[in-house]
């Protein structure tokens, strides 16, 4: 009702039922489970890099032979996704050179607020809209919330992640908090 009487243009509105749901809302990053890059524990040059940047490779594939014949294989079955080097090139240690990345097992990762890293849990239901195709939800829980370098993290796991969506594209993300199915709502 408006008020005590009808409203302005003379109609009702009566108090209602239906879902009431109370989520956080944030921006969530597609990210790869599996990653794998190339560093150096000694300086070395690149004698030679058989790959190149969006090659698939598999398990045990060579990535690389340094001026020592040694030969650096790839641990996991991806796709090079950054090579920071060239043949005949002097690496230094500890410097990223290659970055293999597996693009088929993936997860969304979420940036808190300190308050919404309160009312953030594990088990809690997700619903993802990806950017790029925005009629898609998809349902997801999170997984697990934890601190990293100053900042408060989600990982959403979902039931799948169509295979164009990218490591590094983004999401909306909506946490359900809570949910009252038959709540009273008032106009």
């Amino acid at each position: 009702l408006c008020g005590q009487g009808p409203c302005a243009d003379g109609s009702y509105e009566l108090p209602k039922k239906g879902p009431l749901v109370d989520a956080v809302y944030a921006l969530g990053t597609v990210k790869s489970d599996r990653v794998f890059t190339v560093k150096l524990g000694v300086q070395a040059t690149v004698r030679r890099v058989p790959i190149i940047e969006g090659q698939d490779v598999s398990l045990g594939s060579t990535l690389m032979v340094l001026d020592t014949g040694a030969a650096i294989t790839s641990p996991i079955a991806g796709t090079v996704t950054s090579i920071h080097c060239e043949e005949g090139e002097t690496a230094m240690p500890g410097a990223p050179l290659l970055t293999v990345t597996d693009l088929r097992k993936r997860f969304i990762q979420v940036s808190l607020d300190q308050n919404a890293a309160l009312r953030v849990r594990r088990g809690q239901d997700v619903r993802v809209s990806l950017e790029s195709m925005r009629s898609m939800i998809l349902h997801g829980r999170v997984e697990s919330v934890y601190p990293s370098s100053g900042q408060f993290l989600a990982r959403i796991g979902t039931e799948s992640i169509p295979p164009e969506i990218l490591p590094d594209m983004t999401a909306d993300i909506a946490i359900i908090i809570a949910r009252k199915d038959n709540a009273l709502m008032v106009p």
